[in-house]
């Protein structure tokens, strides 16, 4: 499939971006340092996301595609679900910690993703050919691909807009009105 360009200043920009919507029954995109209770981001980081596509893409150890990422979504509920936590101490010793992980009910994410052509093609072929399942977040959080596509064509970006989802806004794209926490 070919992606459309536009030439800007004598600049090539490639439009070709990866749209996906995603759903997970549940998921805890586990905050790092929070160790008492594990607690969970509303949305999965950056990170996450881009470990996920370099799953899908097979890549290799020391293998990265340079790619950008916008992460939308919202959750019907949050919940508290008791686990045991397994600690290895030593070669021998094991400890066991009760503790707490706040899980997401209902995630519903809206992904765009864009890269150069040929990984955004080859994400694309290994979601719709896929032959094992996908999780985001913690190995038990699996993923349900609900729609992926490719757009390649330009849209109109207004000034204003209402988004129904929650979703990670650059600071330097903000106005002073938003609060900054």
């Amino acid at each position: 499939m070919m992606s459309k360009n536009i030439i800007n200043s004598g600049r090539v920009i490639n439009l070709k971006i990866l749209k996906l919507k995603l759903f997970q029954e549940t998921a805890c995109y586990k905050k790092p340092f929070a160790f008492k209770v594990a607690e969970s981001y509303p949305l999965p980081p950056y990170s996450t996301m881009i470990g996920m596509f370099h799953k899908i893409l097979g890549a290799g150890l020391n293998e990265y595609h340079p790619m950008d990422i916008s992460i939308q979504g919202n959750y019907e509920s949050i919940f508290s679900n008791y686990q045991n936590l397994r600690m290895f101490k030593g070669k021998d010793q094991v400890t066991a910690m009760p503790r707490n992980v706040h899980q997401l009910l209902n995630v519903n994410l809206v992904i765009h993703m864009k890269s150069d052509d040929e990984t955004v093609d080859k994400i694309y072929e290994n979601i719709i050919n896929g032959k094992e399942t996908f999780t985001l977040g913690r190995n038990e959080d699996l993923v349900r691909v609900d729609e992926v596509k490719i757009i390649t064509e330009p849209k109109k970006v207004y000034n204003q807009f209402i988004n129904t989802y929650n979703a990670y806004v650059p600071v330097e794209l903000t106005d002073e009105e938003v609060g900054r926490n």
